[in-house]
């Protein structure tokens, strides 16, 4: 039987999980799409983790203009106006 999952694509897989590597990065490394990474990842029961947080989140929404952001929402399309620093 031919199968994709060979031992030592397994141990690559865990070393690269519990690395911390994306998902889709363990993919393109073991040349899989991300899906099967996590399915194999759950058959193989590896910790499953909160995706990274960004290390530049954006601007919390309260730093921003509340009544541009109103207004910009509730205009015609086409016709909204930027929200001041955009």
């Amino acid at each position: 039987m031919n199968t994709f999952w060979t031992p030592e694509r397994e141990a690559r897989l865990t070393e690269l999980w519990e690395g911390g590597h994306s998902r889709d990065e363990i993919g393109v490394s073991l040349g899989t799409t991300r899906n099967a990474v996590i399915s194999k990842a759950r058959r193989m029961r590896l910790k499953f983790r909160q995706p990274s947080v960004r290390a530049d989140p954006p601007e919390s929404l309260e730093l921003l203009d509340k009544d541009a952001i109103l207004a910009r929402a509730t205009a015609p399309v086409g016709l909204a106006q930027k929200v001041p620093g955009e």
